[in-house]
């Protein structure tokens, strides 16, 4: 699943205009990694999966191989983009 960016990206050395969500591609596993990482990072449980923003960019993080730091510095609107794709394909709205 591709997100179109309201402006490009810098990762590293790549510019990205869209950030690649391979959503599918995500096993168990990936799940519980990225939980650990979401938990670790507000140091508290993450309680509810579907409803956890810092778990949906967690989640983002995995499935684009963009880092969550950079997935942060996006514009609100693009933020904001990322993590409901992220809700709606856990809750299997798309």
């Amino acid at each position: 699943m591709k997100i179109a960016l309201s402006k490009p990206i810098t990762v590293g050395e790549k510019s990205l205009e869209a950030l690649d969500l391979d959503l599918d591609a995500l096993t168990g596993a990936d799940i519980d990694f990225c939980v650990r990482e979401a938990t670790a990072f507000k140091g508290e449980s993450v309680r509810v999966l579907v409803t956890d923003t810092e778990l949906h960019i967690q989640i983002a993080a995995k499935a684009s191989g963009i880092p969550a730091e950079a997935i942060k510095r996006l514009p609100a609107r693009d933020y904001v983009e990322v993590a409901t794709t992220v809700q709606a394909f856990l809750t299997g709205s798309v």
